[in-house]
């Protein structure tokens, strides 16, 4: 098992400021999220920097708040290391696949679908310059087969419906489900997109 590392004070509130997509934290915020991510209580980050106990309390409960709705899970004072910790480390990973894809990439490989699915990793595919020769051939049948692979990758699961769905879509839609696939969190979300394609 690979040990993860634990990220600095600035690159958790670098990553904090990329989740929540609204630039810089303010300055109070600041000081609330690296102090609690240093173990400080409220009431001691209160006294070191001569605010009110509940008014830096509020800022953090709201800052958790937040980080809970935007990664759809409970955050807390006590567990923002241990979650940011994992996200970084799921962006490392994913940055390093992306690596290995554009290695890979590079080589003179023929077009030959089933062999590049297995030397890359699933979640890489969608990088690969044999599927966007694949797209730019209107190969559509090679296409669909390629996402439903993504997807059971994916979720694990897959239903009649879905597939139905997706052997609707033109071309171009196909190539936007191609790029974004990666950011439904649950396959609720992929139905969702896909119902939104019919209106």
């Amino acid at each position: 098992m690979v040990e993860e590392e634990m990220l600095t004070v600035s690159e958790a509130i670098a990553l904090v400021e990329q989740l929540l997509k609204r630039g810089r934290l303010t300055t109070i915020q600041e000081i609330v999220f690296s102090q609690s991510w240093k173990g400080e209580t409220y009431f001691n980050i209160a006294i070191k920097y001569d605010y009110d106990p509940g008014y830096i309390k509020d800022v953090g409960s709201q800052l958790w708040r937040s980080l809970s709705r935007v990664l759809e899970e409970k955050i807390t004072k006590n567990n923002i290391n241990k979650v940011l910790t994992k996200i970084a480390q799921r962006q490392k990973n994913e940055k390093q696949n992306i690596k290995c894809t554009e290695l890979i990439a590079e080589l003179k490989f023929e077009k030959d679908v089933i062999i590049i699915s297995q030397i890359l990793r699933e979640d890489s595919i969608q990088e690969s310059i044999f599927y966007e020769h694949i797209l730019q051939k209107g190969e559509k049948q090679q296409c669909i087969k390629w996402i439903i692979m993504l997807i059971n990758y994916r979720f694990q699961e897959i239903n009649l419906s879905i597939i139905e769905q997706i052997q609707l879509l033109p071309l171009n839609k196909l190539e936007l489900l191609r790029e974004i696939i990666f950011e439904f969190s649950i396959l609720a979300d992929l139905e969702i997109w896909l119902t939104e394609q019919k209106e």
